[in-house]
């Protein structure tokens, strides 16, 4: 079963403020390649972005319109609770109450080559063109998480 996260509390704000930097650190980075582009920069749209790890994967939806960005929604899971990737996607979509998004940016841990990445710690292996089909996004983008936060 998938965990919903709890509420912040004082002691863990530290760790959930650091989280949703990296998260707002993830969609900026995104944002200024060509995930942004022309499309979905001047139109209306959302963004999905993850930040994922070993053991939590933390996701966020932007909004964006007239070339700005709005985070709108963060959420973070128990990666290994998951039996896929996609699993967690879905999840956090439902959650979130939200039916489609534009475009998606992962930052992944361990290097990514033509699109394919294999998750440290984890049994995933990840495909740009895979998660493409299987979660009906249009632009999905795979990043190694230290060339995105840094």
């Amino acid at each position: 079963m998938l965990e919903r996260p709890g509420a912040c509390s004082g002691a863990r704000f530290g760790r959930t403020a650091r989280a949703r930097a990296r998260i707002v650190r993830l969609a900026v980075s995104c944002w200024d390649s060509d995930l942004g582009g022309d499309s979905v920069a001047q139109d209306s749209g959302k963004i999905l972005v993850g930040d994922i790890g070993g053991t939590k994967t933390q996701f966020g939806v932007y909004e964006t319109s007239g070339g700005q960005l709005a985070l709108k929604h963060v959420q973070r899971y128990d990666s290994k609770a998951a039996g896929s990737f996609q699993e967690l996607v879905k999840k956090f979509l439902s959650d979130a109450g939200i039916s489609s998004v534009e475009a998606a940016c992962f930052g992944v841990p361990g290097p990514v080559n033509k699109g394919t990445v294999k998750v440290t710690n984890l049994p995933w292996v990840l495909s740009e063109r895979e998660l493409k089909a299987d979660l009906g996004i249009g632009k999905i983008r795979l990043v190694n998480d230290l060339v995105a936060y840094t």
